[in-house]
């Protein structure tokens, strides 16, 4: 919980900062990124990793596929789609393999 107000308060201070949407995205990034090595090792921290390495270009073409080129994602739509990504992640680690 305190990790995710912290992503919170860094995202809100980079908006307010006049960022790019792509300097924003970078850093939602790298913040995703960081948690990986905090929480895993092995092939489970690659996989992580894995999962938080798209680039912004090949992320806002999905964004715009999803969506419709005329609405572009907003900031609180890719978080709930990075959620509900890591969350997956999280359901199919600790699922038993057969």
């Amino acid at each position: 919980m305190r990790k995710l107000i912290l992503i919170m308060v860094f995202t809100a201070a980079t908006l307010l900062s006049g960022c790019s949407s792509q300097a924003i995205y970078n850093d939602l990034q790298r913040n995703f990124q960081a948690q990986c090595y905090e929480q895993y090792i092995g092939s489970a921290l690659q996989e992580c990793l894995e999962r938080y390495n798209t680039s912004y270009s090949k992320s806002k073409r999905r964004s715009e596929e999803l969506l419709g080129k005329d609405e572009a994602p907003s900031l609180i739509e890719f978080e709930k789609r990075k959620a509900e990504e890591a969350k997956e992640a999280v359901t199919k680690e600790d699922s038993p393999t057969p």
